[in-house]
């Protein structure tokens, strides 16, 4: 039994050590190309070079967003992130929240239903995490949605704590909704290149709502997908 458990932190150590190493000899040349493509940006471009540039851009986003969510995952599992709980005002945290996806719904011609939060409204937690995960869902509801269609924000308050809904005009298949939140899990689809993803953004936002001692869900039906997120008063 000793010896088993010796292997298996060895393992970790090595896990650890390869991250270590994807994070410095990966992210960090991608971070300069980026920069990179960014300053070619300003300069003259014909039309085919301003489509090349744009998707080079894109596929550098996309690679940056990979290994930041692979890092992310890692420091979940083996590290007590330890951020202080703080009192959030809702009304505060919901403007700020809207002000960074109305622009997103509004280039894709998508309608934004919202709700306001209880007057004077507070919940205590962890203000990066809330925001990344709903961040994460709405960017989610965006990208799986057809122009035309409707996304919906909600919150109300529930017994120790809070519940917020996100909303979409899509259906999800029944026999998929079981593995949204597997870590790699990509919706199918018929074209391969429909959407763009590395089907690490729900295992996050799961293992989030874990460690804000929270549940998430998942409902799709009448063409209608709601992702209905609880999370407690951390007194």
């Amino acid at each position: 039994m000793a010896c088993q458990v010796e292997g298996l932190q060895q393992l970790h150590r090595l896990k650890d050590d390869f991250l270590a190493t994807v994070s410095h000899e990966l992210r960090t040349p991608l971070t300069k190309v980026e920069l990179a493509l960014q300053l070619l940006g300003r300069t003259p471009l014909n039309e085919k070079q301003q489509q090349y540039h744009r998707i080079a851009l894109e596929e550098c986003h996309v690679e940056i967003s990979l290994i930041n969510k692979l890092l992310d995952l890692q420091r979940l599992e083996t590290k007590d992130l330890a951020a202080s709980v703080s009192a959030i005002d809702l009304n505060d945290f919901w403007v700020s929240l809207l002000a960074s996806v109305q622009e997103r719904t509004q280039a894709q011609h998508l309608t934004l239903k919202i709700t306001n939060p209880p007057p004077a409204a507070v919940i205590r937690t962890h203000l990066q995490h809330l925001s990344q995960i709903l961040q994460e869902l709405l960017e989610n509801a965006c990208k799986f949605t057809q122009p035309g269609g409707t996304i919906c924000l909600e919150i109300q308050p529930v017994p120790a704590g809070f519940e917020f809904k996100v909303g979409n005009t899509a259906q999800i298949e029944a026999d998929q909704l079981p593995r949204l939140f597997d870590r790699f899990y990509r919706i199918s689809s018929a074209d391969p290149w429909a959407q763009q993803g590395s089907g690490l953004g729900l295992a996050l936002v799961k293992q989030w709502v874990e460690y804000l001692q929270g549940q998430i869900r998942v409902t799709s039906q009448a063409e209608w997908t709601w992702f209905i997120l609880r999370l407690p008063d951390l007194k």
